[in-house]
């Protein structure tokens, strides 16, 4: 077979029931109620992936990405269909799975290398590379309950990639640690990826996948939505979930949380990438929307709604852009700059400008909010929209200098 990977016609189903008694009791006096529904995961998906290709794997929360993925890996099995897995197989799916957390660092990667298919003499040989790689010299004997989610990543993923295995599955693995590291790991899956192995990699970075991987494979309500190289399908789906966010309503982004007094309401953000009025999400780099360079300057329009606003109070705005799993790289909030409105009208707009944002290649999310002078919530998006940072001389090294300032429209500035 020429291909490493082949799913044909795969479906998967589970049988999801409301309430399960726990006690005793409950499962005795209840065990004839069986009701329950089925949740259609995976409806007859099929795809190949030749020898020495990357990718990966896109689509919001729920959609079956990582279902796929345990199925690679024989953790689940399909209900219809066949895979056909052609060499020595790595994955790395959930944080830590394998570890015992009262051994050792050090006894934990015996194990994890055993299960992978490692010889006591090979894990021998690779002991101390696989220690060093995972940065945990002076924790390494200490037991892994006592390790931070971030050491338990290092760990994990340093096994995986030392089985010098044929095909690499991994699932979200560099959404956790801190920066460095995950730079790190990036450059050794482009070293694996030039040796020919095959990688598919399931992630929520859109920037990471455009990037990475040769091919990109959109899984949208448990079917193939799109497949083709990763820049055209990261765009389509992009695209997709713009056109969802119709309105400023929980519907906007299935990875939002929407909340607040709503006295005042957003309406849109535009992004633009240039200082002057410009076409809206228009990139420099390749005609791409909502993708820039770290030295672009950058305009973010918020367009809010505030017909329904208290009178006479102050409003000001907090945005934040950050990683999936957290990590800020700028912050700022308008009334520490003495920007506010008060008193707006129904369709009002206000700006904030960045002279460059030389932030780390990768997909970022938007937070922003409206708050009021003594700092509660008008409303809020946890995760508004994406930005994805992208360099063509390679991977930026800077973070957020700060450069920036607010814009008032009809707002009063102190």
């Amino acid at each position: 077979m020429e291909n490493a990977i082949e799913v044909k016609h795969i479906s998967k189903s589970f049988k999801i029931y409301p309430d399960r008694g726990k006690q005793i009791k409950e499962r005795l006096l209840f065990r004839r109620n069986n009701h329950h529904h089925i949740s259609e995961v995976l409806k007859d998906v099929s795809f190949k992936i030749p020898k020495g290709q990357t990718v990966g794997l896109i689509g919001v929360n729920g959609c079956g990405k990582s279902t796929t993925l345990k199925m690679l890996t024989h953790i689940l099995y399909p209900d219809s269909g066949e895979i056909l897995m052609n060499g020595r197989v790595s994955s790395l799916l959930e944080l830590g799975a394998g570890f015992h957390p009262d051994m050792s660092g050090r006894e934990n990667i015996y194990i994890n290398a055993a299960i992978f298919g490692l010889k006591r003499a090979e894990i021998d040989r690779r002991l101390q590379s696989i220690i060093d790689f995972s940065e945990l010299n002076n924790y390494i004997d200490n037991p892994v309950r006592t390790y931070s989610s971030g050491m338990y990543m290092r760990l994990a993923f340093s096994v995986a990639i030392s089985v010098d295995a044929d095909i690499l599955l991994m699932d979200e693995v560099l959404a956790v640690g801190d920066i460095n590291f995950q730079r790190k790991c990036l450059h050794k899956l482009e070293e694996i990826k030039q040796q020919g192995k095959t990688i598919v990699l399931v992630s929520h970075d859109a920037g990471t996948i455009s990037s990475f991987c040769d091919r990109a494979i959109w899984i949208r309500d448990g079917l193939v939505a799109a497949d083709g190289d990763s820049e055209s399908v990261v765009q389509i789906y992009l695209d997709y979930l713009e056109t969802k966010r119709t309105d400023t309503s929980m519907e906007a982004d299935p990875e939002a949380r929407h909340f607040g007094s709503y006295e005042l309401k957003l309406k849109e953000i535009q992004v633009y990438r240039n200082l002057i009025a410009g076409e809206p999400d228009q990139s420099i780099y390749r005609g791409r929307p909502g993708v820039f360079y770290p030295t672009d300057p950058i305009r973010l329009d918020i367009r809010f709604d505030g017909s329904a606003h208290q009178k006479d109070v102050k409003y000001g705005f907090h945005f934040k852009i950050a990683t999936k799993n957290g990590d800020i790289f700028a912050e700022r909030n308008s009334f520490d700059e003495g920007i506010y409105v008060v008193n707006p009208s129904e369709d009002e707009i206000i700006r904030f400008l960045f002279d460059a944002l030389p932030l780390p290649c990768a997909c970022y999310h938007i937070y922003i909010a409206i708050i009021d002078e003594n700092g509660n919530t008008i409303e809020c998006f946890t995760h508004y929209r994406n930005l994805i940072i992208e360099s063509p001389e390679g991977e930026n090294e800077g973070k957020v200098a700060g450069r920036g300032h607010w814009i008032p429209c009809e707002p009063v500035k102190e």
